[in-house]
């Protein structure tokens, strides 16, 4: 795989962690299978906090689609860099329709793992293209997901793909994370991405989500992980859960890293 899609396996390994913890922040043997039949190094990222800090953010995203699900049983969900993602296993209510993007090789790499449905579609694509979304009916509910994948773009192409979204779907929901700039820039410390090739790290610098409400969209919530629902952190180990409880000692970067949820206009 190429740099980029290399990170997809830093949740992986972290929903796989926590698994194996038992009683942990989520149960996801589908995980615990992949990481066990990959043929790679994950000795790198060893007790690294940034392993559970990614399973808080899936979390947080859960609920969050759980919530669509609830107002929309039978919507869209359209998961935009899927990679070797399981939401579909944790979350599917047997009436959703489900779309998966990615690029080739992480696609290739998910066939190995994933088999479609009669409501789960999985597709290459790039979506800095036009018509990355085909295929997806614009008239029903859809709740699009981009976790850890708009960072990896530059400013004008993160803009870029909500501004799609904006303009092709009205009534729709949004969730993404951002990273401010000071963990854009700082990324040589960071605990997990300074393992990996420079070609790999965050780059999209968006210090205010709301200020993304000049694409058409409309900032509904905008949290940290430090303020995951007490019923989440309480999943965390004993030794998380005092980091999170102390999280005014955290890096001004990942304080200020944020999940949100935002609604595109009618």
């Amino acid at each position: 795989m190429g740099p980029v899609q290399e990170t997809l396996l830093i949740p992986l390994l972290g929903r796989a962690v926590e698994t194996r913890r038992g009683k942990g922040l989520i149960h996801d043997l589908k995980a615990v299978s992949i990481v066990d039949q990959i043929n790679y190094d994950f000795s790198q990222w060893k007790n690294v906090r940034s392993i559970t800090d990614t399973t808080v953010r899936t979390r947080m995203i859960d609920e969050d689609v759980s919530a669509f699900l609830e107002e929309h049983p039978t919507g869209n969900i359209v998961e935009i860099g899927c990679g070797l993602n399981t939401r579909f296993e944790r979350l599917d209510n047997g009436k959703a329709i489900w779309h998966e993007f990615d690029l080739p090789d992480v696609i290739e790499l998910r066939k190995k793992f994933f088999l479609p449905t009669e409501r789960r579609f999985t597709r290459d694509a790039n979506v800095l293209s036009d018509d990355w979304f085909r295929g997806i009916r614009a008239d029903q509910p859809t709740c699009f997901v981009a976790e850890a994948v708009l960072i990896y773009l530059n400013n004008s192409q993160a803009e870029q793909v909500l501004s799609t979204i904006a303009s092709h779907f009205s009534n729709s929901w949004i969730i993404t994370d951002t990273t401010p700039s000071v963990m854009v820039e700082t990324q040589a410390s960071h605990d997990a991405m300074k393992h990996l090739e420079k070609k790999s790290w965050f780059q999209w610098c968006c210090d205010h989500p709301k200020d993304l409400e000049k694409l058409g969209l409309r900032l509904q919530k905008s949290q940290g992980l430090y303020e995951a629902k007490p019923h989440i952190q309480k999943r965390l180990s004993l030794k998380m859960r005092v980091v999170y409880k102390f999280r005014f000692f955290w890096k001004e970067g990942i304080r200020n890293y944020r999940i949100n949820l935002f609604f595109t206009d009618p």
